[in-house]
């Protein structure tokens, strides 16, 4: 009896050290967990509103952040105060303050909104960056004893979204001409260029590097800046360039004589076309080709005695294509001037004068001559010299079968109205000793002639 009395008291007590454990353990981690509540936070930010969105880029200037803070509990705090820590990208827009605001209380589910402007770094890159938010509240907490406010501060991350680009591309280029020829000196290139980006391309500068065979036609005239370029919008830039004239030398014999010439040759070149901007940069190649074309020159020039007053004078000349490209449907157009004129009669309608100003050659290939017969007067009102007969070559230029030109002076010696030539002279009667002693004696007689009839005047 005693012994199973031992044995429930026994059994008792452990029961009761047991229970009192537990209740010790119990009371002990619930303490605990009340000290450990904090407030939780969720945030997301985004360009613009949630009506009017934005594709934000880097470089932007005064773009619209909205950063949206959601409290999520578990009891109301107060006294808060909510910090937005702008960091890389992203810079407060000139005339900012640090975006914070106030709230004296928060409840759990209540959404808060920052809204602020920034500028974004040129040297930044589309992506998604993280920023933070220092929120600093008082919060209620019960314990043993009093219930009283305890300061807490909490530090979250907000993911703002820089996914704007630009990709500024080369759609095509042509020039102006649109073939370009040996002997030009100007011409002009248009580019097309696009942004195939979602968001404005900003400080584009374009530029083309020229060499020796094609040059800037003045000083920068091949840099273009452009200060925004929207994303889908082709935008075409002129650039009006200088072409050299390049030449080769050419030997060509007329009438047993070698000429030397330097006619004007095709060359192809290959420039570069950069375009830099924030975001991005581009360098393409632009071929170019520059075409041979026809050239013409005088190499012989066939008239009668020409002097001032004289009419109906033929005069033959002789051209010959120099360049390295055959000429299709040539035409030469004597050009007016006051010292030749078409010779017409008095009988004459003046219209055909003017259809004899000019004569068809039809194609003349490279290297080969071609003659044209004029009837000219000469002027009566000018002095012996040389003077220049202006001459117009127009022909159509493969492979686009442009229409080019060429104005030729051609040299023509006006001599004086009397000659020895033209009484029948000859170069070779005139230097014989004979012809000078005849020459002297008939002088002498007339100077005789002249004083005798003067001194028989004087009697």
């Amino acid at each position: 009896m005693k012994n199973r009395e031992v044995l429930l008291l026994t059994g008792m007590l452990i029961l009761m050290t047991a229970f009192s454990i537990a209740v010790t353990s119990f009371a002990s981690t619930n303490q605990g967990n009340l000290s450990k509540i904090k407030p939780r936070f969720t945030a997301e930010s985004f360009w613009g509103t949630n009506t009017s969105p934005l594709v934000v880029y880097p470089g932007a200037s005064y773009m619209p952040l909205t950063t949206e803070l959601v409290y999520l509990g578990p009891a109301n705090i107060y006294n808060v105060s909510i910090y937005f820590n702008s960091s890389y990208p992203l810079v407060l827009s000139k005339g900012q303050k640090q975006i914070s605001l106030f709230l004296p209380e928060v409840s759990p589910g209540n959404r808060i909104r920052l809204f602020g402007y920034f500028n974004v770094s040129d040297s930044s890159h589309p992506g998604i960056y993280n920023e933070t938010l220092t929120i600093v509240y008082y919060m209620m907490e019960t314990g043993k004893g009093m219930p009283i406010m305890v300061r807490g501060n909490e530090t979250i991350n907000t993911s703002v979204p820089i996914l704007g680009y630009s990709n500024i591309k080369l759609m095509t280029f042509r020039t102006n001409p649109p073939v370009l020829y040996a002997g030009m000196k100007a011409a002009s290139i248009t580019f097309y260029l696009i942004n195939k980006g979602n968001s404005p391309a900003v400080n584009v500068s374009v530029e083309l590097e020229t060499n020796q065979l094609i040059s800037p036609l003045y000083n920068s005239s091949n840099k273009i800046f452009i200060a925004y370029l929207p994303p889908g919008t082709p935008l075409n830039i002129t650039v009006p360039i200088r072409l050299a004239n390049l030449t080769k030398t050419k030997y060509l014999s007329y009438n047993g004589v070698l000429m030397k010439f330097s006619p004007p040759k095709g060359y192809n070149t290959t420039l570069t076309l950069r375009i830099n901007y924030t975001s991005g940069y581009e360098s393409i190649p632009v071929s170019l080709q520059v075409y041979s074309t026809a050239h013409f020159a005088v190499v012989g020039v066939q008239h009668s005695r020409l002097f001032p007053g004289a009419s109906k004078k033929y005069i033959t000349i002789t051209l010959v294509n120099i360049g390295y490209a055959n000429a299709s449907f040539v035409t030469i157009t004597l050009l007016p001037n006051p010292v030749f004129s078409p010779h017409t009669t008095s009988s004459e309608n003046p219209l055909i004068a003017i259809e004899r100003l000019n004569f068809t050659l039809g194609d003349v290939v490279s290297n080969g001559k071609a003659n044209v017969t004029y009837v000219l007067d000469v002027s009566s009102g000018i002095k012996q010299g040389t003077y220049y007969l202006p001459l117009l070559v127009s022909w159509y230029q493969g492979p686009t079968m442009q229409q080019m030109r060429q104005i030729i002076e051609v040299p023509v010696k006006i001599g004086p109205m009397f000659s020895l030539s033209s009484l029948g002279l000859s170069n070779s009667s005139v230097n014989s000793p004979m012809f000078i002693l005849t020459f002297i004696a008939v002088i002498v007689v007339i100077i005789l002639v002249v004083m005798a009839a003067i001194g028989s005047r004087r009697k």
